[in-house]
């Protein structure tokens, strides 16, 4: 029986935390384990071109072993890797992170896909395949390779098409949703697992709400959660019943799982603490608006990257807001990080009502570079801001009297990031 599955986000990115021999190269927990080579690529012994090569290796996969220190600001970075030679040093200019796949299997699309030389933007071949069954020989991240009659060739689909089913294995309580298909990852360092992506069938309608996966240690009690599950296309195309599509997460467990429970929540989903939330300044309201962990101004293109919203109550007692309205907004950029056009906008469910102490809410804004036609956008510099009101009025629980809090605007509170998304950092 054959399904609708959307394979256009399907990014399978072998990453790990490895080890890197602290002598001669820096540790980063999202440097790639493994790296796949698409021309004759020169083996030096040491991060320094003048040395001159020792050796030269065809096209292939290599394994990673380190990286040079600063590697994920460079655009064509010094790779270690294991070879016939002991640890040499590569700097590829056409690779993609991960390892090429062998499959056999069939796909139908319903839209023109264009074909690609290599698994990589900038290698287009300017030629296409209108709606067909074609036969997939190889799978890499998001990429597939394709029989075509130019011989094997790269697409990158980027719209629904069809695979066989695949078997659904968990359904959430109220039954909006099954999820199946997690693809395990489990680091040979630190023994922990994971899950990066998955399969999900809708049966009920989904609009302003989010998916959370728990998993289940083997005394029952969750042993971890996921910070997203953004599913493909989600931002263009919001999901109807009867879809299936394939979703990115990150999901990370220490123990070991008995299994996986899905949760169906509002999208600004409610977040209660043991203790009270204090800050800085005493304010009974703390709104805010935060990037990626780890954000240092790049981003790849074509990977989804959770911009949170957040908003707690950081008094000691109930809090009944006046409504909230938001807005994320992504505006065109340049080197100087001027906002120039407005490309796409997307309006945050408003928050109104009481909102108990110890209590917050946090939303991961669904947007994977698209913009307002629904189209993927190029790489290059954006602006993401956060367009919030100036102040919120609130009554506090025993007032009869409203009051009116300023929202902060400092470096503690940015509400707007300039963001260079950028190709792989192998790619030209």
């Amino acid at each position: 029986m054959i399904k609708q599955v959307c394979l256009s986000l399907l990014t399978f990115i072998l990453f790990f935390v490895i080890y890197v021999h602290p002598a001669s190269a820096n540790s980063y927990d999202s440097a790639p384990k493994a790296l796949t080579l698409f021309e004759d690529t020169d083996l030096y012994d040491k991060a320094d071109e003048r040395s001159g090569p020792v050796a030269t290796i065809s096209p292939q996969t290599v394994f990673v072993t380190g990286m040079e220190p600063g590697w994920i600001m460079k655009d064509h970075p010094w790779v270690r890797i294991g070879t016939w030679l002991g640890d040499k040093w590569i700097r590829p200019k056409v690779a993609y992170p991960g390892e090429e796949t062998a499959v056999s299997t069939k796909i139908t699309t319903h839209y023109d896909l264009d074909l690609y030389q290599y698994p990589l933007a900038g290698y287009p071949t300017g030629a296409y395949i209108g709606p067909q069954t074609v036969d997939v020989v190889a799978v890499l991240g998001p990429w597939m390779k394709i029989n075509t009659w130019l011989g094997e060739k790269w697409v990158l689909a980027r719209y629904p098409i069809e695979s066989a089913e695949k078997p659904l294995i968990e359904q959430d309580e109220d039954g909006y949703v099954t999820v199946s298909d997690l693809q395990e990852e489990k680091s040979a360092i630190h023994g922990n697992v994971r899950i990066k992506s998955g399969v999900v069938q809708i049966h009920k309608d989904i609009a302003g709400k989010s998916i959370r996966l728990l998993a289940i240690g083997q005394d029952g009690k969750t042993v971890g959660t996921s910070r997203f599950v953004f599913i493909a296309d989600q931002d263009t195309a919001p999901p109807e019943p009867g879809d299936i599509r394939s979703f990115e997460t990150d999901l990370s467990v220490i123990e070991k799982t008995a299994g996986y429970r899905v949760v169906i929540e509002e999208l600004f989903r409610e977040i209660r603490y043991d203790d009270y939330i204090r800050t800085m300044y005493g304010d009974p309201i703390s709104l805010t608006f935060g990037p990626p962990s780890g954000f240092s101004g790049k981003l790849s293109i074509g990977d989804f990257h959770p911009f949170t919203v957040s908003l707690y109550n950081t008094s000691q007692k109930t809090l009944t807001v006046e409504p909230i309205e938001m807005e994320f907004n992504v505006y065109r950029s340049n080197e100087q990080n001027e906002q120039l056009d407005l490309v796409y906008s997307y309006k945050l469910p408003v928050i109104r009502g009481t909102i108990e102490t110890k209590t917050g809410y946090s939303l991961t804004v669904p947007w994977k570079q698209s913009d307002g036609d629904r189209q993927p956008l190029p790489a290059g510099r954006y602006i993401l801001q956060l367009s919030r009101p100036d102040t919120i009025s609130f009554t506090r629980e025993g007032d009869m009297e409203a009051q009116t809090y300023q929202v902060r605007t400092d470096t503690r509170h940015p509400w707007r990031f300039g963001v260079e998304y950028v190709e792989s950092a192998f790619e030209p």
